[in-house]
């Protein structure tokens, strides 16, 4: 269970992921370089790292991609709004032995104990952000993987009234989709009739 200290860092951080929001939509800014330079200074007020004021830029930079996007579709779309505390840190994070290391203030730091479970699992791997929740702890890891090379390659286009396949090997095929609908209609009033 965090502590009352780190319940304050996480409600600190989603006020200012909900001011960073506000100033996007305000100065209509696009991206992360833009609304840093409308939003850094103004989050200086919160008494959390500095590290933390690039975190929720980035975040709310991707909340607005994604709200603009849906508003694109949708005029109706609610304006975004970060509800939940939480913790992104991608830069002030340290794993000290067993444990991962947060800043919460300048100077200040927690603790988190971890299982064997996460411990194997992150072994060998650089763990490159954390998001903390009052209940959770999510670790984002990169590995190495092997890169692989195809055996072949398939491409579908899928249109209003079509369907066509192809692959690498040569093999290509057109599915009509007005005869099939129209089959399928035929079949299902044949048999509720």
């Amino acid at each position: 269970m965090p502590t009352h200290e780190i319940l304050d860092v996480l409600e600190d951080y989603r006020l200012m992921l909900n001011d960073c929001i506000r100033i996007g939509i305000r100065e209509h800014v696009t991206s992360m370089k833009s609304l840093s330079s409308k939003a850094y200074h103004q989050l200086s007020r919160y008494d959390l790292a500095t590290c933390y004021r690039l975190t929720a830029v980035s975040k709310a930079t991707g909340i607005l991609r994604n709200y603009r996007k849906s508003m694109r579709k949708n005029s109706g779309t609610k304006t975004p709004y970060a509800e939940r505390p939480v913790l992104v840190d991608c830069y002030g994070f340290r794993i000290q032995g067993k444990r991962p290391r947060l800043t919460l203030i300048p100077h200040e730091h927690a603790y988190i104990d971890l299982n064997d479970h996460t411990l194997e699992t992150i072994a060998n791997h650089a763990v490159r952000s954390v998001t903390l929740t009052a209940g959770t702890l999510s670790m984002c890891y990169s590995k190495d993987v092997e890169e692989t090379t195809p055996r072949g390659l398939v491409g579908i286009d899928s249109n209003l009234d079509n369907i066509t396949i192809a692959s690498s090997d040569g093999y290509g095929q057109r599915f009509d989709l007005k005869s099939h609908a129209n089959q399928g209609d035929i079949q299902r009033s044949q048999v509720s009739s």
